[in-house]
């Protein structure tokens, strides 16, 4: 079974599936981000960087821009019960490839040029409040004051960013429509980050958008129960 890469606020189909909005009628299903704003042309991938101030934390270790794409699998095998994907984002030119894994409890996966990471995403599905405040606090003290986050949302709802260079780290979270909360944490290239709506202008906006989402479904919710 095969998935496309499953990219937050890109996830946009869903609540269910991640950061961004979602249909009000029907369960929650898997999807892929929808096709990105624009082509997206190949970039050169960036050099590895061992000390990099923004890092994706995985199991005690770091996963950075620019390493192949097996050694990030190798720290975050596919769990017996997940399946793989190798699925490009719609929109990508050629010279982009995709691998990762997609389980009941979340997934991982990269995006690669020349085999080097351009973009690396995790996702768990069932998130505690007390994961995502602990997730927040954890990457907050291991990048410092250096660099100073970017906040959208609220506790319940919400995208933290932070940016170096062209380098961009991406925190959120948000509740689906039975009220389990995904969170994300993505690392990549802010030039591949932006067309599939993980960056600040577009998490604004989905947001709004999730907040039109929740308000239909509420008054939905009222009319029902007035009816019965």
């Amino acid at each position: 079974m095969k998935s496309r890469l499953a990219l937050p606020g890109a996830f946009a189909a869903l609540l269910s599936s991640g950061c961004g909005t979602g249909e009000p009628d029907g369960p929650p299903v898997a999807q892929g981000p929808p096709p990105a704003a624009s082509a997206v042309e190949p970039i050169d991938p960036p050099s590895v960087d061992e000390q990099a101030s923004l890092v994706l934390r995985a199991d005690g270790k770091n996963i950075v821009l620019g390493e192949s794409a097996g050694n990030a699998l190798a720290v975050l095998p596919r769990p017996p019960g997940a399946f793989e994907f190798t699925d490009v984002p719609l929109g990508f030119r050629d010279g982009y490839a995709a691998r990762g894994w997609e389980g009941n409890q979340g997934g991982f996966g990269v995006l690669t040029r020349d085999g080097r990471i351009v973009l690396a995403m995790r996702s768990w599905t069932n998130a505690s409040n007390e994961m995502i405040e602990e997730t927040k606090e954890q990457y907050a003290n291991e990048i410092g004051r250096r660099i100073k986050p970017i906040d959208f949302g609220d506790d319940k709802r919400g995208y933290r960013f932070w940016r170096e260079d062209l380098t961009q780290l991406m925190l959120c979270w948000s509740p689906d429509v039975r009220g389990r909360t995904t969170l994300v944490v993505a690392l990549g290239d802010a030039r591949v980050m932006a067309p599939l709506r993980m960056d600040p202008r577009n998490a604004a906006q989905d947001l709004a958008r999730a907040d039109e989402l929740m308000a239909q479904l509420s008054s939905k919710s009222e009319t029902n129960s007035q009816k019965r």
